[in-house]
């Protein structure tokens, strides 16, 4: 007996199961002009269209997020509309209070609300139901509203949708990090949605064919550099119509298209030069670069810290790739110490001349400290120190230590000091005297005291070359009696 009744408790749960369905909400006079016009958040980019009110369910649609994350969202609404977000993290096919995950009411003709919502840390990977609601005169959760409230309340005018959002556990490198790399073979237009506030961020992209690089998003101004590095094969092997790689970046970031530059990392099992990737393993990549060095060259140029890498092999395909997607793999650099560099305006000098001398480094470093033996100015910890003076011949070496949080790097550039000649007056009873000369150059002058100057030919006031000259000029020539 106890036995038929465990089986047929299972079997009803399965059939509860089997057969359990999400409630909806209704609105009473229908939907006309209040309802959602659009919605925003990762990869969904929804917009209204023909069937207005008549199709709810979009779960079609996904994002890819991470327990934990804060990504932006945007709800634009018709007139009157306020906005709540829910999302069934415990899947018991409801909508509770605390899966609320915003909600407000701003009454204006059309509204657009931009916000940010959290996923829980705790969430399990998978697969979870969203649902968008946009109510007249409400903000879809205040329980005191008579224009309804809920995610399956009774409102008066309104619309509802409902998405996906897939939950992942993704490779974040690390998560202070402001360097994303992306690399792949066949290219294609590369679609990059900045949807998280990193400082400073840092893009590096690798392909072999050519890639068409477009940067969006609401923190896409956080971009400062974006650096390509690759074949830039022309074979167009995505049919996009792409045949030069080409960066679309905001205003003010430092873009840059090199065409294999040599790679910093050697590697039995990849190339020499920076062309392509398409694998985070190992082993031998076929004629394209490793992980390792993909991510080695582009953190040497930028410095900083991995936030993920992403790879594949096929082309880009124009799908939009939000920075909160994260990547697919660690490749085992995470980052490096800068390289420090030295520019010398001039390697060979006259002492008592000078040089200028600024930081090259690459690999961003924070701090930088100089050593100038046998100069005036014998230290410095300026990026850029500028003039340092030599009074004395001899060889002498510069040396840099450049460092940030993962590590320093040093430089030395050698400057040579010669006893050059140097003209001027070695007279030392001239008024121009120089005692550092060593030829005379004939420009001695020796002033006159009143008016009893009778050597003064030209009449200026001083004994000097000129009034040599005047009387050589005349010199052995017959005066008149």
């Amino acid at each position: 007996m106890r036995k038929h009744f465990i089986i047929a408790a299972m079997l009803m749960a399965f059939v509860q199961t089997a057969f359990a369905q999400y409630c909806s909400p209704t609105f009473l006079n229908g939907c006309f002009g209040w309802n959602t016009k659009s919605v925003v958040l990762g990869s969904i980019n929804w917009s209204l269209g023909s069937t207005a009110c008549a199709t709810s369910d979009y779960t079609a649609l996904s994002t890819v997020v991470s327990p934990g994350q804060t990504l932006l969202m945007t709800v634009t609404n018709g007139a009157w509309c306020g906005a709540g977000v829910w999302v069934d993290f415990n899947s018991d096919f409801a909508f509770d209070d605390s899966e609320n995950l915003y909600h407000s009411y701003q009454p204006s003709a059309l509204q657009t609300y931009s916000f940010n919502i959290t996923i829980p840390a705790d969430v399990a990977p998978g697969s979870y139901r969203m649902r968008v609601i946009a109510g007249w005169g409400t903000d879809c959760f205040d329980n005191t509203s008579t224009n309804g409230y809920g995610a399956c309340g009774s409102y008066q005018y309104g619309s509802f949708q409902d998405f996906t959002i897939q939950v992942v556990a993704s490779d974040l490198c690390n998560a202070a990090g402001n360097v994303i790399v992306y690399a792949n073979y066949d290219g294609g237009a590369l679609n990059i949605n900045v949807d998280q506030d990193i400082p400073d961020l840092r893009i590096g992209i690798c392909t072999y064919e050519d890639c068409a690089v477009n940067i969006t998003g609401a923190y896409a101004s956080n971009v400062t550099e974006v650096i390509y590095a690759g074949y830039q094969g022309n074979n167009d092997n995505c049919n996009a119509g792409i045949t030069s790689t080409l960066i679309n970046a905001p205003a003010g970031t430092t873009t840059s298209i090199l065409t294999a530059p040599p790679s910093v990392l050697p590697d039995a099992n990849g190339y020499g030069s920076m062309i392509c990737a398409y694998s985070c393993g190992t082993g031998s990549q076929g004629g394209c670069n490793t992980a390792e060095q993909v991510v080695a060259y582009f953190l040497s140029q930028f410095g900083g810290n991995l936030y993920y890498y992403f790879t594949q092999y096929n082309c880009w395909g124009g799908v939009t790739h939000a920075i909160s997607e994260g990547g697919n793999c660690c490749p085992g650099v995470e980052s490096l110490p800068p390289t420090a560099m030295i520019e010398v305006s001039d390697t060979q000098i006259c002492a008592g001349d000078c040089i200028v001398v600024n930081d090259n480094s690459t690999g961003s470093p924070a701090q930088w400290t100089w050593s100038f033996p046998g100069a005036i100015q014998t230290s410095s910890s300026s990026q850029n120190p500028g003039e340092v003076c030599y009074d004395q011949p001899g060889s002498y070496v510069i040396t840099l230590t450049a460092s940030s949080n993962s590590g320093s790097s040093t430089a030395t550039a050698t400057i040579e000091v010669t006893a050059c000649a140097v003209p001027g007056c070695m007279y030392p009873s001239a008024s121009n005297y120089n005692p550092s000369a060593t030829f005379d150059d004939l420009s001695c002058q020796f002033p006159c005291n009143g008016t009893n100057c009778p050597a003064d030919l030209d009449e200026n006031g001083i004994i000097g070359v000129s009034d040599l000259l005047l009387f050589i000029s005349v010199f052995g020539t017959t005066c008149p009696n």
